[in-house]
């Protein structure tokens, strides 16, 4: 019964920051360019990043007390801008016409108009965390404004190596997750991370188990990303607009160095052959069934989801015990979420 309750109040708190966020978010797109600010892109999604800046700044609070989310949201502002920025133009390079079933922000107003949108976006977010923070011990402040600008970095350098890579490379599993690190789970540790820099004085193991936590939960939903056209491309032509799966854009997905390490030599010559052409999807998928990449990969899942589990637990054991069984619950429903993908026609949550 006591659980329940105190799930009852996370789910509670959890509605009231996200109340708040979208609110700042709107005020935010209007202050970026109230011409471009009403794109279907730019309002939709599950706000997973601004929720895990949230997740971080609560391990140093009452749970059961807080209720003051003004500076928080204004910071999860600053994260969700430098994601929705990536997004927006990753879907012009790629030739993504769909988002969640939403026409993208580049058919709504054109490319160049979305370009410098995005560039709005990571200049006013940044200016944002100035304003937020200029007050605060000059550590906190200039810390905040480089974690912000490190994770830009590093999602660029992510995307050149992507976009520049050789076929030979996109079969090359360390090459594939260190470009997941710089472009996914740099993001997603750092959003928990800053949202944990909000305490007065914080913990620094504790911090280095959050951002651990963070760059494993990066690593899976890439994962899932990449997974996703293989075992379900029918929800992804209606999610994209197309089944877009990355090597066929000559993008990485961590699919090919799993298939490419299980196939024969002929099988590995058709694969080459898919990633230079950019072509033969269906060829593709049938080795992913073939060699059962769905399962061995539901494995990996599994194993990076204890060992959240088990990151949590030194969490509690550390006094943050009631933290660390609200986030297990949070963690549960990502998991559910991965199953969803890999397994369809369980329902889902957009």
């Amino acid at each position: 019964m006591e659980k329940a309750v105190r799930l009852i109040e996370i789910q509670k708190m959890r509605s009231q920051f996200l109340s708040e966020f979208n609110r700042d978010w709107d005020v935010f797109l209007l202050a970026c360019e109230p011409n471009l600010s009403g794109a279907q892109q730019l309002h939709i999604g599950n706000h997973i990043r601004p929720q895990l800046a949230c997740w971080g700044f609560m391990i140093n609070k009452n749970l059961a007390e807080h209720s003051d989310y003004s500076k928080i949201s204004h910071l999860a502002v600053s994260v969700e801008a430098v994601h929705k920025a990536s997004v927006i133009i990753d879907d012009i390079i790629d030739g993504d016409t769909k988002r969640r079933g939403q026409d993208c922000m580049h058919r709504e107003f054109g490319e160049y108009p979305t370009v410098f949108f995005a560039v709005c976006m990571l200049a006013k977010g940044i200016s944002q965390l100035g304003d937020l923070f200029s007050g605060e011990p000059r550590w906190t402040y200039t810390r905040m404004v480089n974690t912000l600008c490190d994770t830009i970095h590093a999602m660029c350098k992510g995307a050149i190596a992507e976009i520049s890579a050789t076929a030979q490379q996109q079969t090359d599993l360390s090459f594939v997750q260190t470009i997941i690190n710089c472009e996914t789970a740099q993001l997603i540790q750092n959003s928990l991370y800053m949202g944990f820099l909000l305490a007065d004085e914080p913990n620094e193991a504790l911090g280095d188990m959050l951002c651990e936590i963070g760059t494993k939960c990066g690593y899976l939903f890439q994962v899932m990303n990449d997974m996703e056209p293989f075992c379900n491309p029918d929800y992804i032509a209606e999610y994209k607009g197309s089944v877009n799966a990355d090597f066929i854009r000559a993008r990485k997905s961590i699919v090919l160095p799993r298939l490419y390490e299980m196939c024969s030599k002929r099988e590995r010559s058709i694969l080459m052959d898919a990633i230079q052409n950019q072509n033969g999807f269906d060829e593709v998928r049938i080795l992913f069934e073939r060699y059962m990449v769905r399962e061995k990969v539901a494995g990996e899942i599994e194993e990076i989801y204890r060992s959240i589990q088990n990151i949590l637990c030194r969490i509690g054991q550390s006094g943050r015990a009631e933290w660390a069984e609200c986030f297990s619950t949070f963690a549960e429903e990502l998991q559910n979420r991965y199953r969803t993908i890999l397994y369809p026609g369980h329902g889902r949550d957009n």
